[in-house]
């Protein structure tokens, strides 16, 4: 053998020698190269029982450079960012939660990670999940543990917990480190608690618990048995969505009522007794803190999709939340066919429902002000038709199958005009507020519901004092503001009153199909009626028809008991202008008069009356009291509205803005005695 090929063995063997012997060498002391990775989901290695779960895959492509998001760039160019950004209320979350100092903590914190690596190349930018249990009252006071998939720099560091001192060298810090059976706990440095340590695999735990840290490993050897992944819940409404949808997401699992519990929510959500009727009647149809075990995906694309399923707390269901779940819902056929057929394509709300017509209509008068359900019963009562409130809506309930749509859109019909025999035009009388046009579709039970409901409508109309009905012919001491007459064949009635917000007028028809509509405009019965007979092909077209609907509600549930589906920058226009009249009617609701006067009775006195009591004034004098503070309190009341009002105003501009940042959303909820399903889909495009 030549000397050269003697030294080409020789060289061969040393480096077969330092190649196994560094192999050997570093995965005795750190890990193994080779080692294969978890080959399934990190919610393998999570307990089923956990109270909140979140996992997300692909972080490699979420961020462009840590922290920043990889769509920042797009979502920063939105008007609807933009606006919230430079926007008061921004300003102040923003320094409530520290957001600036934050932010440059974790950059800092990044920084200083050895070799100049970041989060993501210590996960891999792979999968990453949160886990844990709620304890008490206080977010801050859960325990968690965070999963992770890492590459080899993430494996690195966790094979550096076995040496403290080259730790101490590589993060600058003295930790206290202490090993068992494979997991770490770490104390010192600037650690506020104990941290708990492990990798199973690929994955690392890091975590506060260290029971929880320790049951990764365990339901490894176990195969994942009781495990989250194979839980029911998760295959079916987690596993079960993104295979059906073909996309991966934000996965979610969260109690509810914990979640509650834990932010020191201990009264209802949304609150039954909040003046706000839309809150006291939300939170009767349903109670976030009754939820439980709610899980299933969210996914962002050009939008946000949700895909929810959770179950309720049995004893917290009230029974007339019992009584709705029971209800049998709509297929998504049905609901094009019968409901969704009725609505104009430009309408700006669609709503379908099917629950207990009388129970529902229960809620409305227990979340309206008492003082306005008070008078309308007394109303009631006094016509002599019914004893009750109950006795009237039980009437109305029987008449009526357990199902109703709203639609509402744009009123660009104008006046509400009448005329009478002689040619004569009457406009209605109305307090001017702008207002939707709306029209609330109800099925009858057929045509002995009928008499039932002319006599509900001949009530109202023949007591026009009890009810504020007001006739648009002044000079016909008959004219009651109630009509009854035929539009196109169909039994209609109509209610004129000044009462009624916008148009002044209430009209109700029974059509052919069994339907009872009840409208506050009447020209729009005539775009009703035209769209559910004519569609598209003679100029009307429906929602039914809209693709990007239809497109919507096949992504959506196969079933369900509520779909509410809304176009916010066709309702922006009008939307502005009732803010600019909420903003009109709140700021003189919130001024207390009654406060307000000895204040300025107090000044009056010193500046006018040399400090005396109203008792030492003469008579003369308390009438000249009276009529400067009268002066005051309005300029001071005018002042306050001048000032106040432009604020609320914006304030309404703003979130209206935010929501014109969707094309549309759609919203659908199914639900029985123990479980519900929801379903989002909102259209949100990027700027460009």
């Amino acid at each position: 053998m030549s000397i050269k090929k003697r030294i080409f063995k020789i060289a061969g063997i040393s480096l077969a020698v330092i190649l196994f012997l560094g192999y050997f060498a570093f995965s005795t002391f750190l890990f193994k190269p080779f080692e294969s990775a978890w080959p399934h989901a990190i919610a393998g290695l999570i307990p089923r029982q956990v109270d909140f779960y979140l996992a997300k895959d692909g972080l490699k492509y979420d961020f462009a450079e840590f922290p920043e998001l990889a769509a920042w760039k797009s979502i920063a160019g939105t008007k609807g960012w933009q606006t919230w950004s430079n926007s008061p209320e921004f300003a102040d979350w923003s320094k409530k939660n520290h957001l600036d100092q934050l932010l440059a903590d974790i950059r800092q914190q990044t920084a200083q990670l050895p070799l100049g690596l970041t989060p993501l190349d210590v996960f891999g930018g792979k999968e990453v999940a949160v886990a844990g249990h709620f304890q008490g009252k206080g977010l801050d006071q859960a325990h968690w543990v965070v999963y992770g998939r890492v590459g080899w720099s993430g494996k690195l560091a966790e094979s550096m917990l076995r040496y403290p001192g080259l730790l101490r060298k590589a993060s600058g810090q003295a930790f206290d480190v202490q090993s068992e059976d494979g997991l770490y706990s770490l104390k010192g440095g600037s650690l506020k608690q104990p941290l708990y340590v492990t990798r199973v695999q690929d994955v690392v735990l890091i975590g506060n618990d260290r029971d929880l840290v320790a049951k990764g490993p365990n339901l490894k050897e176990i195969g994942g048995t009781d495990s989250l992944a194979l839980s029911a819940p998760y295959l079916d409404q987690i596993r079960g969505v993104e295979s059906k949808t073909g996309e991966k997401g934000l996965q979610v699992l969260l109690d509810v009522g914990k979640t509650f519990a834990a932010m020191g929510q201990d009264g209802p959500w949304p609150n039954t007794k909040s003046p706000a009727f839309s809150q006291a009647f939300l939170g009767r149809l349903i109670q976030a803190p009754s939820c439980k075990d709610v899980l299933g995906v969210l996914r962002f694309n050009q939008g946000v999709q949700v895909d929810l399923a959770g179950s309720f707390s049995s004893e917290s269901v009230t029974p007339f939340q019992s009584r709705l779940y029971r209800v049998n819902g709509f297929d998504r056929d049905q609901m094009l066919r019968d409901a969704a057929r009725l609505a104009p394509a430009d309408c700006v709300l669609f709503a379908y429902m099917h629950g207990p017509v009388t129970d529902l209509l229960r809620q409305v008068f227990d979340s309206v002000e008492p003082a306005m359900r008070s008078n309308f019963e007394d109303a009631v009562k006094s016509t002599g038709h019914f004893k009750s409130l109950d006795d009237l809506l039980d009437a109305l309930g029987s008449s009526l199958r357990n199902r109703l749509a709203l639609i509402v859109r744009e009123n660009d019909y104008g006046p509400v005009v009448a005329r009478n025999s002689a040619g004569q035009e009457f406009p209605a009388e109305t307090d001017g507020k702008p207002v939707f046009a709306m029209t609330l579709v109800t099925w009858t039970q057929g045509n002995e519901s009928y008499a039932k409901l002319d006599e509900i409508r001949d009530m109202v109309g023949r007591n026009p004092e009890k009810f504020g009905l007001k006739g648009y012919d002044s000079s016909n001491p008959n004219d009651t503001g109630y009509y009854v007459f035929d539009s196109d064949g169909f039994p209609t009635r109509e209610f004129w009153s000044p009462l009624i917000p916008g148009t002044g007028m209430m009209a109700t028809m029974i059509t052919d199909e069994g339907h009872f509509w009840i409208t506050n405009h009447e020209r729009m019965f005539s775009a009703v009626r035209q769209t559910y007979y004519q569609g598209a092909a003679r100029g009307f077209p429906r929602l039914s028809e809209l693709p990007s609907f239809r497109v919507q509600a096949a992504a959506a549930l196969d079933n369900a008991n509520l779909i509410v589906w809304f176009n916010p920058r066709k309702a922006a226009p009008t939307l502005r202008k009732i803010a600019k009249q909420w903003a009109e009617d709140s700021v003189q609701s919130s001024i207390n008069w009654a406060r307000q006067r000895p204040i300025v009775e107090r000044e009056v006195l010193a500046d006018t009356f040399g400090g005396r009591s109203i008792g030492q004034l003469q008579t003369q004098e308390t009438d000249q009291l009276r009529a400067i503070v009268d002066q005051r309190l309005s300029e001071w009341g005018e002042e306050y509205r001048r000032q106040q009002v432009p604020l609320m105003t914006a304030k309404r501009d703003r979130e209206i803005t935010y929501m014109e940042s969707m094309e549309s959303l759609l919203f659908e909820l199914q639900l029985d005695q123990r479980t519900f399903k929801l379903a989002l889909r909102a259209v949100t495009p990027l700027a460009e």
